[in-house]
């Protein structure tokens, strides 16, 4: 950082001089030139150049310095920063290019959303040089990351109704209102009887937004007078399911939104229409719905050009 002052003034002289901070060691230019408008003018095109010069480690280090994270972002931070070469690290970060970090996001051995974190952190490092000055272009907002659809595993309506069978009377209500409403775990555990109201149950969701999600008849007809969800705990939960899912010959890893999914695409064989899919699963977009779940429309291509 390079700062404006006068050394002599005490002695008359008014000269300015530029004050040149480099590793904690102060160095002294003159401007020659009494003028302040002058010598600011002179500052500015002294900070330019300076900060042209700064290398990739020398921005990253001062970024960290700036920004006080927690120890799993730190932790992201400094797994990004092991990928980077020694010559990468030595090189003026305003000559970087989009070419130059190619490495990182045409590599196809690291998953879609690693790189997504990479590219996010990047950006966020890009942003800060140039509101320093450092540099004048974010070029990794050039890069444009392949999309990632996954498959998800999902259950048949005869496996969700077998699972949910098997599970003990103090926990069905919980795993029955994500096997049938499509809640959340989170959403669920916070679930009670209170909550309902005729045909609906209302709840609180992602981004404290309140909502009212459809029961159905089968699953009404579960949901005892007075229930309460709250205090159940989660791991408990999760060995229960896995318990029951056992039961019924589903090996592996279950977890709780294996039923949201299953739910979406059982409706999408069903046949009803996606926009209604949509809000029940209280997606903000209907496109949404059909990214994540596009593998099942596809399954059904053959059957329907058989219908022309």
């Amino acid at each position: 950082m390079i700062n404006l002052v006068q050394l002599h003034l005490s002695r008359g002289i008014k000269t300015w001089y530029a004050e040149i901070n480099e590793n904690g060691v102060r160095k002294y230019r003159s401007l020659k030139t009494k003028n302040k408008k002058e010598a600011m003018t002179l500052l500015t095109k002294l900070n330019s150049v300076s900060s042209s010069k700064l290398s990739l480690q020398t921005v990253w280090e001062r970024y960290m310095q700036s920004h006080v994270y927690s120890k799993h972002t730190v932790s992201l931070y400094n797994a990004l920063y092991k990928t980077f070469p020694p010559e990468l690290l030595k090189r003026h970060f305003s000559t970087l290019t989009r070419n130059d970090w190619m490495f990182l996001f045409g590599n196809e051995n690291w998953a879609v959303n690693t790189r997504k974190t990479y590219k996010s952190q990047l950006s966020a490092i890009y942003n800060y040089a140039i509101a320093e000055g450092f540099c004048n272009k974010n070029v990794i907002r050039e890069i444009r990351l392949p999309q990632c659809i996954r498959e998800h595993a999902i259950l048949t309506k005869e496996q969700v109704d077998a699972i949910v069978t098997q599970i003990k009377p103090k926990y069905k209500v919980v795993i029955a209102l994500m096997a049938y409403a499509g809640l959340r775990i989170h959403e669920a555990l916070k679930a009670s009887s209170r909550d309902v109201c005729g045909d609906y149950i209302q709840v609180l969701g992602k981004g404290n937004k309140q909502a009212s999600v459809p029961l159905s008849e089968q699953l009404k007809a579960m949901l005892p007078e007075q229930w309460d969800c709250n205090g159940i705990p989660k791991t408990t939960l999760a060995y229960e399911l896995k318990r029951a899912a056992k039961e019924v010959g589903i090996e592996g890893n279950i977890g709780f939104h294996i039923f949201r999914h299953s739910l979406c695409s059982n409706l999408c064989k069903a046949n009803v229409p996606i926009v209604a899919i949509s809000k029940i699963m209280r997606h903000s977009r209907v496109s949404t719905t059909l990214n994540i779940y596009s593998h099942v429309f596809n399954g059904d291509l053959k059957s329907a050009v058989d219908k022309l």
